[in-house]
C-alpha cells in the first residue's frame, strides 16, 4: 500500500527542488534540460523554465542540465544551468532568462556548477 503522492512522473532525472514562498513546488530536471513548475492543488506541471521539448541549449531561453533551483523575495528565479557553466536568472513569469555568473561554453566552470546551491541574500545574490 502506497501512503505518497506522485507529484512528477518522468525519466529525466530530477535534480534539485525548491520552493517559492507560496508554496509552489519547482523541480530542476537536468536531462530534461527545464524547470518545472507545480502549484498546490495542481494535477500536472508547468514548464517555467527552458525548453517543455527538452532540448538543450546555451541562448537565454534554454537550459544545458539545470541542477538547482531558487527564488529571491520578489519570486525572481536563479538555476544552476551546469551544461552551460552559469546561473541564469528568470524575472517573474519571464521565460527568458538573464546570465549573472559564469561563462557560457567555458568547460573549465563546469566543476564549479556541478553540485552548486545558489543563496539569496536581502540585498545581493551570492553563490557559494
Amino acid at each position: 500500500m502506497s501512503t505518497g503522492v506522485t507529484i512528477l512522473n518522468s525519466t529525466t532525472f530530477p535534480y534539485g527542488i525548491a520552493f517559492d514562498s507560496l508554496g509552489a513546488l519547482y523541480i530542476a530536471e537536468s536531462s530534461g534540460n527545464r524547470i518545472q513548475q507545480l502549484t498546490k492543488g495542481a494535477s500536472t506541471s508547468v514548464v517555467v523554465a527552458g525548453n517543455a521539448n527538452r532540448t538543450p541549449g546555451n541562448d537565454s531561453y534554454r537550459l544545458n542540465q539545470p541542477v538547482h533551483v531558487t527564488f529571491d523575495e520578489n519570486y525572481n528565479m536563479y538555476v544552476s544551468d551546469r551544461g552551460n557553466s552559469r546561473v541564469q536568472f528568470f524575472t517573474k513569469g519571464n521565460l527568458s532568462g538573464t546570465t549573472v555568473a559564469g561563462i557560457v561554453g567555458r568547460i573549465f566552470f563546469s566543476h564549479l556548477f556541478t553540485n552548486c546551491i545558489i543563496c539569496i541574500y536581502r540585498i545581493s545574490w551570492r553563490y557559494i
